[in-house]
């Protein structure tokens, strides 16, 4: 998967784009797709900035729900290893 452009990159194309009103020349200045520069329009236009949306929910879901009841559990837990956590985390926790 190719790397996502920066947000700075966006900002100068777009701004680019918006004093001369040419398509081709921007994207043949920031070597740039032309499906991409209208990709950023589009953007700009649906949330008002062309930065790279986020999801919300990036990554592998946290096992920990409560992270103040996970705190005062190691606090308590008597342990020599994070590895001798697990199995009372999961007693614990579930």
């Amino acid at each position: 998967m190719p790397k996502p452009y920066s947000n700075d990159l966006r900002h100068k194309a777009l701004s680019y784009y918006k004093e001369c009103q040419n398509k081709s020349k921007t994207c043949i200045i920031f070597k740039i797709a032309r499906t991409t520069l209208d990709l950023w329009i589009k953007l700009e236009k649906h949330q008002g900035n062309a930065n790279r949306p986020h999801p919300d929910k990036a990554g592998r879901p946290y096992k920990i729900k409560d992270l103040q009841a996970f705190k005062s559990f190691v606090e308590t837990t008597a342990f020599s290893q994070a590895k001798d956590l697990v199995p009372l985390f999961e007693q614990t926790f579930g």
